[in-house]
């Protein structure tokens, strides 16, 4: 009886050890791959959604600023623009970040972001060249 119980305890260290080498040796080819900048993929924890930001106000309203976007590999992008209203964009990333401020002094300036077509964000102005910033992860 002893011999089974000490056979059953050797097979259990010889497939923990190995779980642990596999582990181990995964671990190790990704901090090699991507030398040392990241163990871990970002994109298995934090993957890209699918965001729609809407951009309302009266027709012919005049805005301008940046739309940051951040992917799950970690890459930023930054886009500068100046447009005239109302507008729709549809933007694939990890997290979105929106400053606009209107460029005329009338009129009211409504900016949505959805992410995956379900959570919002959104703000709205009607100052003087008012300013809206929104971000969302």
């Amino acid at each position: 009886m002893e011999n089974t119980k000490t056979d059953h305890s050797f097979r259990w260290f010889i497939l923990a050890s190995a779980v642990v080498l596999l582990i181990g040796g995964a671990l190790t080819y990704q901090l090699v791959s991507t030398n040392g900048r990241e163990i871990l993929p970002t994109a298995i924890f934090f993957p890209n959604r699918d965001y729609t930001l809407t951009v309302t106000g009266p027709s012919g309203i005049r805005y301008c600023g940046t739309i940051s976007i951040t992917t799950a590999d970690g890459k930023k992008s930054i886009h500068s623009l100046s447009e005239v209203g109302p507008h729709t964009f549809y933007i694939v990333g990890r997290a979105i970040s929106v400053d606009f401020r209107k460029c005329q002094e009338d009129g009211s300036l409504k900016v949505e972001i959805a992410a995956n077509g379900n959570r919002k964000v959104e703000r709205s102005t009607s100052e003087r060249y008012g300013e809206i910033n929104l971000n969302m992860e």
